[in-house]
């Protein structure tokens, strides 16, 4: 603002020293989320030996979703450690612009599940050197992990949370693997705890050892 109170007008027009925010807005809201997870910093990423070597427990994390809910499970090494399920709110639909039960709601689920699962055992890949790998049934989930990219608003948001969780890592997974809907049993039964044609659900046996 110039002595006279009045603005200056740049000749192609709009305020001078000030740009559009609308094109830029949402990137800037990222930024924000980043910097406001990492703190004052400064930002340090440790790489050992073994890490080098790409020594380290074999984990593998598989997913899956059903219109009714999502399910992952856990393995160290040959053994299940953990896993989870939990059913579909109408705030999961809201928040990623889906119908339930729409073709197009199916993929975002999937999406969802891996999100869910990767940031739920973040703490043992996320700053740790370890041989990972995500599996699931759906392809779109596999791109979603492996590229960030998708094309829809509600998986563009997922893929936008994961690359929040992927910048405060150290490392990311090491493999995607697509495994045939029947041979994802145990992820599929998870996501199937609130099936309405399922009235008589149990948890599946290899899990009873593990920790939900």
């Amino acid at each position: 603002w110039p002595l006279c109170g009045r603005p200056c007008i740049h000749p192609m027009g709009g305020a001078l020293n000030c740009i559009w925010t609308s094109q830029i807005l949402h990137s800037l809201w990222w930024f924000l989320a980043f910097f406001e997870m990492t703190g004052a910093g400064p930002i340090s990423r440790v790489f050992s030996p073994c890490a080098h070597l790409n020594l380290g427990p074999r984990i593998k994390v598989t997913t899956d979703a059903s219109p009714f809910g999502i399910g992952g499970h856990l393995v160290v090494d040959t053994v299940f450690i953990g896993f989870f399920f939990d059913w579909i709110s109408d705030l999961d639909l809201q928040l990623l612009g889906i119908t339930r039960g729409s073709s197009d709601g199916q993929q975002c689920l999937e999406g969802l599940a891996a999100l869910v699962a990767l940031r739920l055992w973040e703490k043992i890949w996320l700053n740790h050197r370890c041989l990972l790998s995500f599996t699931t049934g759906n392809i779109t989930a596999l791109v979603l992990v492996r590229r960030l990219k998708c094309s829809s608003p509600g998986l563009r948001l997922l893929a936008q949370e994961l690359a929040l969780d992927f910048s405060m890592s150290s490392y990311e997974p090491d493999s995607t693997i697509h495994t045939p809907g029947v041979q994802n049993d145990v992820a599929d039964a998870l996501s199937r705890a609130w099936d309405p044609a399922k009235p008589q659900w149990a948890l599946p046996a290899v899990l009873h050892s593990a920790t939900r």
